[in-house]
This record gives C-alpha cells, structure tokens and sequence, in this order.
C-alpha cells in the first residue's frame, strides 16, 4: 500500500493502481514526445529542399582500417506537391556488420525519418589501409548483388583524395 498527496490529503492506494497510474504518465510523456518530434521533422520537409535534404547526407562513411562490407545504396529525395525528384548514391561501410543487409537497414532507419528513400543497388567488400592511404573494392553481396565498384570507387575517391583507390570483381 501507498500513500499519495492529492487534494490537500493522503489516499491510500494499491501496488496495481501506482502501476497504472506511471504506465498512463509514461505514454502521456511519450506520445508528447513524439507529436513534437513529428512536426518537427514535418517542419524541417516542408523547409528544406530536396537539395538541402540530401546535401545534408554524407557520401562516405567507412572505417578507417580493415576488410568489411559495404553497400551502395541510392537515397531518394521527392517533394510530392511539386513533382520533383532528386538523388544522389552515398557509400557505407561498417567492420561491425555480418550481412550486407545489417548496414543498408541501419541507415534506412536513420535515413527514412527525415523524408528519404533508400534502394540498394548492391553490395562488396573493402579493404582499407590506412597507414598505406590504400582502399581496394571488390567482391559483391549474396542478398544484393555485385554493386558497380567504379560508381564506388569514384564516390569514394571525392572523400578520400590522397588515398589510392582500387576495385576488382574478383573474390567474394
């Protein structure tokens, strides 16, 4: 049993109803929550240019050393009321992956949120060299397919321009 201050006295009530009681707080707090951050997002669409949206995506995001799985998917901004479609393709590349697919959902998830579609145009391996400033790409993906390594490579290139940048079809 509790006691409760409400109304300038003290109601004795059970374990149940304090239960109740924070489960109906906590969904109030949340459903708060999350109506603000919809119209904040709805805002931020209704701003910002297909361009904007997807300028504010990086190209590359890779580690830095190590053999890992990449994907390069292509992110689609579209403003419906106006017709207008924009993309651009952005290259990821995580060691902590098992499956090619762990990557794409990750960043769907962040991506999708914000008014942006993803495709999967496919999937390999990279190898990074750090110390060397070498990136060699190669192999493909068994749930997506080989994606095009010189589309990848030249993405990669623009952020990694002192590196020496290789592919091949070759391996898996």
């Amino acid at each position: 049993m509790f006691k409760i201050w409400k109304n300038s006295y003290y109601h004795t009530i059970g374990v149940n109803q304090v239960a109740v009681t924070v489960r109906k707080k906590y969904q109030a707090f949340n459903e708060k929550r999350l109506c603000k951050l919809q119209s904040q997002q709805l805002r931020v669409h209704s701003m910002a240019s297909n361009e904007d949206r997807l300028a504010a995506v990086k190209d590359v995001m890779i580690d830095r050393d190590g053999r890992y799985k990449y994907v390069l998917i292509n992110v689609v901004a579209s403003n419906k009321s106006v017709g207008e479609e924009t993309s651009k393709k952005i290259v990821r590349g995580f060691a902590w992956a098992e499956y090619h697919a762990d990557i794409y959902d990750a960043e769907c998830s962040k991506l999708e949120p914000i008014g942006l579609d993803c495709e999967c145009l496919g999937g390999g391996r990279v190898l990074t060299n750090s110390a060397a400033k070498t990136i060699n790409v190669y192999g493909y993906s068994m749930g997506f397919g080989r994606a095009d390594h010189q589309i990848t490579c030249d993405i990669i290139k623009r952020s990694y321009p002192d590196y020496t940048i290789t592919w091949s079809n070759e391996g898996y």
